[in-house]
Protein backbone atom coordinates (compact mmCIF):
# COMPACT_ATOMS: atom_id res chain seq x y z
CA UNK A 1 0.00 0.00 0.00
CA UNK A 2 1.42 3.74 -1.43
CA UNK A 3 1.68 6.05 1.56
CA UNK A 4 -1.08 7.89 -0.01
CA UNK A 5 -3.52 4.85 -0.13
CA UNK A 6 -2.64 4.62 3.74
CA UNK A 7 -2.99 7.89 4.55
CA UNK A 8 -6.51 7.87 2.30
CA UNK A 9 -7.20 4.76 4.66
CA UNK A 10 -6.73 6.15 7.79
CA UNK A 11 -8.84 9.14 7.07
CA UNK A 12 -11.35 6.87 5.89
CA UNK A 13 -11.22 4.85 9.38
CA UNK A 14 -11.41 8.30 11.15
CA UNK A 15 -14.19 9.35 9.60
CA UNK A 16 -15.54 5.82 10.43
CA UNK A 17 -15.08 6.00 13.93
CA UNK A 18 -16.66 9.48 14.11
CA UNK A 19 -19.77 8.43 12.33
CA UNK A 20 -20.00 4.99 14.59
CA UNK A 21 -19.80 7.39 17.91
CA UNK A 22 -22.15 9.96 16.66
CA UNK A 23 -24.31 7.30 16.78
CA UNK A 24 -23.98 5.91 20.00
CA UNK A 25 -22.19 3.04 18.72
CA UNK A 26 -19.40 2.89 20.95
CA UNK A 27 -18.70 -1.05 21.08
CA UNK A 28 -18.49 -0.61 17.13
CA UNK A 29 -16.09 2.51 17.33
CA UNK A 30 -14.19 0.41 20.00
CA UNK A 31 -14.06 -2.72 17.75
CA UNK A 32 -12.90 -0.28 14.15
CA UNK A 33 -10.06 1.16 16.67
CA UNK A 34 -8.81 -2.20 17.91
CA UNK A 35 -8.96 -3.67 14.11
CA UNK A 36 -7.02 -0.74 12.89
CA UNK A 37 -4.59 -0.55 15.54
CA UNK A 38 -3.81 -4.34 14.74
CA UNK A 39 -3.17 -3.36 10.64
CA UNK A 40 -0.76 -0.48 11.89
CA UNK A 41 1.23 -2.87 13.72
CA UNK A 42 1.00 -5.81 11.44
CA UNK A 43 1.85 -2.90 8.44
CA UNK A 44 5.04 -1.72 10.86
CA UNK A 45 5.93 -5.76 11.73
CA UNK A 46 5.94 -6.37 8.30
CA UNK A 47 7.93 -3.23 7.00
CA UNK A 48 10.76 -3.61 9.52
CA UNK A 49 11.24 -7.30 8.15
CA UNK A 50 11.43 -6.25 4.91
CA UNK A 51 13.54 -4.03 5.09
CA UNK A 52 16.10 -5.57 6.91
CA UNK A 53 15.73 -9.01 5.14
CA UNK A 54 16.58 -6.38 1.99
CA UNK A 55 19.38 -5.09 3.89
CA UNK A 56 20.86 -8.43 4.39
CA UNK A 57 20.43 -9.64 0.74
CA UNK A 58 22.00 -6.88 -0.59
CA UNK A 59 25.59 -7.37 1.70
CA UNK A 60 25.90 -10.57 2.54
CA UNK A 61 24.60 -12.47 -0.65
CA UNK A 62 25.38 -13.06 -4.20
CA UNK A 63 23.54 -12.44 -7.08
CA UNK A 64 22.67 -15.99 -7.81
CA UNK A 65 21.42 -16.26 -4.13
CA UNK A 66 19.66 -13.04 -4.30
CA UNK A 67 17.87 -14.21 -7.17
CA UNK A 68 16.80 -17.36 -5.16
CA UNK A 69 15.85 -15.04 -1.89
CA UNK A 70 14.04 -12.25 -3.61
CA UNK A 71 12.40 -15.06 -6.32
CA UNK A 72 11.41 -16.96 -2.94
CA UNK A 73 10.36 -13.31 -0.92
CA UNK A 74 7.81 -12.43 -4.10
CA UNK A 75 6.73 -15.61 -5.70
CA UNK A 76 6.97 -18.30 -2.67
CA UNK A 77 8.99 -19.83 -4.58
CA UNK A 78 12.72 -20.21 -6.14
CA UNK A 79 11.81 -22.18 -9.07
CA UNK A 80 11.03 -19.89 -11.96
CA UNK A 81 8.73 -22.38 -14.11
CA UNK A 82 6.35 -22.73 -11.24
CA UNK A 83 2.60 -21.21 -12.52
CA UNK A 84 1.25 -18.42 -10.02
CA UNK A 85 -1.08 -19.17 -7.12
CA UNK A 86 -4.52 -18.01 -7.36
CA UNK A 87 -3.47 -15.40 -4.70
CA UNK A 88 -0.79 -14.05 -6.53
CA UNK A 89 -3.31 -13.94 -9.88
CA UNK A 90 -5.17 -12.00 -8.05
CA UNK A 91 -3.20 -9.64 -6.54
CA UNK A 92 -1.57 -9.02 -9.81
CA UNK A 93 -5.56 -8.45 -11.39
CA UNK A 94 -6.14 -6.01 -8.32
CA UNK A 95 -3.36 -4.15 -8.95
CA UNK A 96 -3.93 -3.81 -13.10
CA UNK A 97 -7.72 -2.75 -11.60
CA UNK A 98 -6.67 -0.20 -9.38
CA UNK A 99 -4.24 1.23 -11.80
CA UNK A 100 -6.80 1.24 -14.60
CA UNK A 101 -8.82 3.31 -12.02
CA UNK A 102 -6.12 5.59 -11.03
CA UNK A 103 -5.53 6.00 -15.38
CA UNK A 104 -9.04 6.88 -15.81
CA UNK A 105 -9.51 8.80 -13.36
CA UNK A 106 -6.54 10.79 -14.50
CA UNK A 107 -8.23 10.80 -17.48
CA UNK A 108 -11.72 12.12 -16.20
CA UNK A 109 -9.74 15.02 -14.20
CA UNK A 110 -7.56 16.74 -16.84
CA UNK A 111 -11.25 16.20 -19.64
Amino acid sequence: MALDDELEFDLQVAALIARLESANDHTGAELVKRLHGRLEHTRYWYGTRHKRLWHWAHAELNEQQRNRFFSIVANGTAETNEPPTYAQQYNQMKWRMEKAEAELAAIKATG
